[in-house]
């Protein structure tokens, strides 16, 4: 865990910064797609065998297309009205 913290303050050094200026909303939004996101890949793990050796495999790969989406509107820089 404390391993997981400091390869994101590498790698992210104002992730933190970042979440700590979400709202309410926006920090119960980004903990369930985060939970939707670890579900997706643990089912990807367990029950998407051969995803990558068929034809058919990427459609298994479109549940991300919108969990993606919702960490870049939750992230994305909000523009103040003066």
């Amino acid at each position: 865990m404390l391993l997981t913290v400091k390869i994101i303050w590498i790698l992210f050094p104002d992730f933190f910064e970042k979440m700590r200026k979400l709202n309410k909303i926006e920090l119960i939004i980004f903990l369930i797609n985060s939970a939707a996101f670890a579900a997706w890949i643990a089912w990807l793990v367990f029950f998407g065998h051969g995803a990558l050796f068929s034809q058919d495999g990427i459609v298994v790969f479109f549940p991300c297309v919108p969990i993606f989406f919702i960490y870049f509107i939750v992230f994305s820089e909000k523009k103040k009205d003066n």
